[in-house]
Order: structure tokens, then C-alpha cells, then sequence
């Protein structure tokens, strides 16, 4: 496994509990796109409920800076997945 998809994977820990385990699927079978929704959505809700007036101790316990670097790690990965496909359209 190349290193990027090595830090992603060790990165995915620090999704939500209940997200851990599809985050590992979509990296599986290279689901790139939705990994990225289910991080950006991790990261939305998180925050959200970390400022509400009780937050979920799910929530409480997210590294929030470690999850933005697995938002980072995947963003970047799929940005070079898709640049070939956007030098196509360029030419």
C-alpha cells in the first residue's frame, strides 16, 4: 500500500465511532468520492455538536485536527487521482 493510502488508512481511526468502519469500506473498495463526503460530513457534524448545549460524548472524544488531516490526506489523493482526467480536457 503506497504511503498516502497508508496515511489514510491510519487516519480513519479518528472518525466518529459510528463512521470508522465505513470509512475502512469505502477505502476498501477505493470509494474515494464518498470517503470524502462521509470525512467533510464527520467534520460538519462534529463541530455542530460540539457547540451545541449537550454535545454527545462521541463527538467530545474526535481529534478534530487529526481529522482534518485525513480530510487533507484524502483531498489531496483524490485530486491526484483526477488529474490525468483534467489534462485530457485541457488539450
Amino acid at each position: 500500500m503506497s504511503k498516502p493510502l497508508n496515511n489514510i488508512k491510519k487516519f480513519i481511526n479518528y472518525l466518529p465511532s459510528k463512521d470508522v468502519q465505513i470509512g475502512f469500506k469505502f477505502l476498501e473498495k477505493r470509494d474515494f468520492e464518498n470517503l470524502k463526503d462521509l470525512v467533510d460530513s464527520a467534520i460538519i457534524r462534529t463541530k455542530k455538536n460540539i457547540r451545541s448545549e449537550f454535545p454527545k460524548q462521541e463527538y467530545l472524544n474526535v481529534d478534530l485536527e487529526r481529522l482534518n488531516i485525513l480530510k487533507a490526506e484524502v483531498d489531496v489523493y483524490l485530486m491526484q487521482l483526477n488529474l490525468p482526467e483534467q489534462n485530457k480536457y485541457n488539450e
